[in-house]
This record gives C-alpha cells, sequence and structure tokens, in this order.
C-alpha cells in the first residue's frame, strides 16, 4: 500500500446504541470512502468498534496503537475520521495523538 495514496480511516463509536444511530460505524465508513473516492486514494479501514470515551488511552485502543504504529514508521500519510472526538476526549490524549501525528506530517 503506497501511504501517500492510500487514506486510512478510522472508525469508532462510544457506545453499542450510537453503532446504528446516524453516525455509527457504516456511515462513518461510507463517508471515509467517499474522501478516498473524491481524491482518487485507494483506503484502508481501521475499526475500533464501540468503546467508551472514559477509556480513551493506548493501551485501551489496540487499533489506535497500531495506527499509530504505522504511524511513526512511515505507512500512514493521510488518515480520516468522522470528526476528532473519535480520536480523542480529553486534552492529554489530543496532545498525545496531535504530536505523533504532526511529527510524522500526517493529514488528517
Amino acid at each position: 500500500m503506497d501511504p501517500n495514496t492510500t487514506l486510512h480511516i478510522l472508525t469508532r463509536v462510544s457506545s453499542d446504541t450510537q453503532k446504528d444511530d446516524g453516525y455509527g460505524l457504516e456511515n462513518q465508513l461510507q463517508s471515509g470512502i467517499s474522501v478516498a473516492e473524491k481524491n482518487g486514494f485507494t483506503y484502508k479501514h481501521w475499526d475500533e468498534g464501540s468503546a467508551s470515551s472514559s477509556k480513551n488511552t493506548l493501551q485501551h485502543r489496540p487499533v489506535m496503537t497500531n495506527v499509530l504504529g504505522e504511524v511513526e514508521n512511515g505507512n500512514i500519510k493521510h488518515l480520516y475520521v468522522f470528526a476528532y472526538d473519535r480520536l480523542w476526549r480529553s486534552d492529554e490524549v489530543f496532545s498525545e495523538y496531535k504530536i505523533i501525528l504532526f511529527k510524522n506530517k500526517v493529514n488528517l
């Protein structure tokens, strides 16, 4: 997968109820696919499923840990999330993730 032409789509909801609501996992994925297609990218889907925002640290987010590892290895240059709150809910987590994404020049 060419990191320059692949959009990595991260989907996540905070509760099982949200899976079926207006911005559920499938809707987030379809939105990301649409962005990939409009920009001529292939895509890879990373699905975190349903996870409470109270457990937002990396030790509770194995998929996000893998995404950030791929970022640090230079394999991800374009990352799509439906909304920033799919990535982080606290200032501490925001700072940690944002530094990694910025340092590796990831387009979010």
